[in-house]
């Protein structure tokens, strides 16, 4: 959906300065794409619907995490709202919401210790509930976390979960991300050879997929590697080969590409020319 037709979906719903025939659920699900739109207003109208029609726990409870969000509340404000629902199996999905985003507050505010602590709460209820999708960005918090806290062995476990999710489900992108992320993982640790075999592996299904941003980053690593080993002139050909990738496209290079190519050329004459 284009943002014309998002703004026009959210237009056709609102009526002068009243919003008709929209319930909690509707209103809930609304909000995120009126933040988007940069809506402010219409958010403010959609939580107070949410709010004053939400008949059960489930209603009041999303209702009340949503105005939450619009607060920045404090992360023990969210966890004293979820932790009466834990024993609550139809809560669950709503439990593991609450922690994950106190996990994004808690990363936002370079608080990494507590950060890993409730998302793996979180992550831990995303399990129970059998949810493929949440358990994924739940995977994917962790392994941002674990970098943070220089945990290459943590963000390594959590990125190769991601991996085999993305092979189970056959989603290409994914498995590009998750095989680049590996590879630098590994690179982090010292193990070249399973982090270049792992960026060649982004690299190849970016190029099936055509995909210039996934070509960059796995070139990217891969010229990590070879510069490591004083193999300049293959990492030169590496990143030379993006930059051909982006002008094919009618896209300008990154600037830092080229930058890096610059001192790539300038590091590669050094010897020849002394």
């Amino acid at each position: 959906m284009s943002v014309e037709q998002a703004n026009s979906f959210l237009t056709m719903l609102t009526e002068g300065k009243e919003i008709k025939g929209v319930n909690t659920s509707l209103a809930l699900n609304l909000i995120p794409l009126a933040k988007e739109l940069g809506r402010t207003e219409l958010v403010h109208q959609l939580l107070t619907i949410a709010e004053r029609e939400a008949n059960t726990r489930s209603e009041i409870a999303w209702s009340t995490f949503e105005r939450l969000k619009e607060h920045s509340s404090d992360t023990e404000d969210y966890v004293e709202l979820a932790v009466p629902f834990e024993q609550d199996e139809q809560m669950s999905s709503f439990v593991a919401a609450v922690y994950h985003h106190t996990g994004l507050v808690h990363l936002s505010n370079a608080q990494f210790e507590d950060a890993h602590s409730i998302a793996l709460r979180a992550l831990r209820f995303r399990e129970k509930n059998g949810d493929p999708t949440g358990l994924k960005f739940g995977l994917q918090l962790l392994c941002t976390i674990c970098k943070r806290l220089n945990d290459s062995q943590g963000a390594l476990g959590y990125a190769t979960r991601i991996l085999e999710a993305a092979i189970q489900e056959g989603n290409e992108d994914q498995k590009m991300q998750a095989y680049a992320d590996i590879g630098h993982i590994q690179a982090t640790v010292g193990s070249f050879d399973e982090a270049k075999d792992a960026l060649q592996h982004s690299f190849d299904i970016a190029t099936e997929l055509d995909d210039v941003s996934g070509l960059l980053v796995a070139s990217w690593g891969l010229a990590d590697i070879a510069e490591i080993h004083e193999q300049y002139e293959q990492a030169m050909i590496l990143l030379s080969t993006c930059v051909q990738e982006f002008m094919s496209r009618q896209r300008p290079a990154p600037q830092a590409l080229l930058a890096r190519i610059e001192a790539l050329t300038a590091l590669n004459q050094g010897p020849s020319s002394s």
